[in-house]
Order: structure tokens, then sequence, then C-alpha cells
């Protein structure tokens, strides 16, 4: 069993694991230590960190697990990024106290940062055996080259990187991958179903429009239709008023010439009686 002590700068590794994985994945610290430690001693287990907000539940979780937390104000840099302003003396001075005075077997470092060669070089000093957690990306070459072992945290992600559903249920990045095809083939068939509902949609109302056209086409022929019959009876009616003036016509010029003959036959007749009675009259003064 060997005496160990756990410095973890927090920073560099919650920062390079939401930055790798996604800003829903996190370290387990519980399955860290269950897989590369087992039944070993801790001396201490150090950690530090930024300053936790107004409602904190990671470091006092940590707190909760035995960790001697340590949080640092995060500062704004000059190229735009931030650090924690002092983490690194912090964590130094702390490990390095504890070094001397716990004289620990092993020093378990979670970090990459360069910053850290002065605690590497004191746990030497003091015969302890330095095995150093890092990511690939985050890692210093020369920190690398002043401890006896390398871990690289990217070789046991499905062991230490977990992320959180919807529901805020605990998976593996295998699951939440698995969790992600799932949906995404949920909505692809959710939208295919809306695609085909918009096609029907738009069929349907193509096809309205189409019976709308017959119907209006159909009306317009019946309305084609009714104006010749209109204009068909307009013509004869005119036709028909043309032939009744006509004969209106007709039977006023006959009755016309009718009285005209009347009127010259009644002027003949009175002048023959005239002639008659004149004639007659001499007559009968004669006789």
């Amino acid at each position: 069993m060997s005496r160990i002590l756990l410095v973890v700068d927090n920073s560099n590794v919650y920062v390079p694991t939401m930055k790798i994985f996604g800003p829903d994945a996190r370290f387990s610290y519980e399955r860290f230590e269950k897989r590369f430690f087992g039944d070993d001693y801790f001396v201490a287990k150090q950690m530090t960190g930024s300053t936790p907000p107004a409602v904190d539940t990671f470091w006092d979780k940590m707190k909760r697990d035995g960790y001697e937390v340590h949080t640092c104000e995060r500062k704004s840099n000059y190229n735009g990024g931030s650090r924690e302003k002092g983490v690194d003396t912090a964590i130094v001075t702390r490990a390095t106290e504890c070094i001397i005075n716990s004289r620990p077997d092993v020093l378990a470092l979670i970090s990459g940062d360069l910053d850290m060669k002065p605690l590497v070089e004191m746990a030497r000093k003091y015969s302890c055996t330095v095995n150093l957690w890092t990511f690939h990306e985050s890692s210093s070459s020369a920190l690398e080259k002043e401890c006896d072992n390398i871990h690289y945290i990217d070789d046991y992600v499905e062991e230490l990187i977990y992320c959180k559903d919807r529901q805020g249920n605990k998976e593996s990045l295998t699951e939440r991958a698995e969790r992600k095809a799932r949906e995404a083939q949920i909505e692809r068939e959710k939208q295919e179903q809306m695609a085909f509902e918009e096609q029907e949609r738009k069929a349907l109302e193509k096809q309205k429009r189409l019976v709308h056209k017959e119907q209006e086409r159909k009306a317009l022929e019946k309305q084609e239709q009714l104006a010749c019959e209109i204009r068909a009876r307009m013509a004869r009616e005119k036709q028909d008023r043309i032939a009744h003036e006509k004969k209106i016509g007709y039977e006023i010029k006959i009755e016309k010439r009718k009285k005209a003959v009347r009127w010259v036959l009644g002027g003949i007749g009175v002048a023959v009686t005239d002639l008659i009675t004149a004639f007659g009259w001499e007559s009968v003064k004669k006789k």
C-alpha cells in the first residue's frame, strides 16, 4: 500500500475536458481514485481552482470527499484568456509543505502546467515517485520530462469522463454518442415526416387549385353559354320586333289606303249625287 499525495490543478482538468469533449463533459475524480489508487492511502488530497459561484455544489462535494480545497479568483490576461491569480504558487506551496511534513511515497499530480516543475523537483528531492496525469494537448513536454510516469487522460476517457443528459443522469461518452445518435435519428425522422406532410399539403393545395381552375373554367363556359343564349334570344326578339313593326306598318298603310279610297269614293259619291240631284232637279223643273 502506497502513501499518496494527490494534487489537482482543477482548471487544467475542467477546461480541457470541456474543450475536447463538449461543455457538458466532466472529469470524475471518484472514478479516477478507484481506477488508479484502489486501497492506497492518501496522506492528503489537495485541489485548487476558481472561486466558486454563489450557489456552489462542486467544491462542496470535493470537500465532502476529503479534498483540501483552495480557490483563487480568476483574472483576465493579456491575450484575452483568463487564469486564476496565484493558483500555481498556491499549489506548489501547499503541496511542498505536505511533502516535507508527511513524506508521501507518490506524488500524483493532475496538471500539465510547466509551473508545476518546482513541485516535481521538490518531490524528487524527497524520493517521491511522480506520476503525472494530463491531457495530450494541454501538457508541457518539459514538465513530462521531470516526471517518472505519464498517464494521458485521453486514453481513459470512457472510464474518467462523463456527461449529463437533460434529466441530469450521468452517462459515458459512448452513451452520450449513442443518445445523440438516437436523438438525431428521431429528429431526422421528424424532419422527414414534416417534409412528407409538407409535400402532401402542397399536393393537396395543387389539387384544390386544379379543381378550382376546372370549376372556374366550367363556370366561364356556362356564363359564355348563357351569354350566347341571351344574345340569340335578344336577336330573335329584335327580329320579331322588327317583323311586328313591319306588320303594323303594313296594316297602317293598308288602313290609310282604305281610308283614302273611302274618302275618294266618298267624294265621288257626293259628286255623283250632286250631279244626279242637279240633273234630276233640272229635269223636274223642265217637266
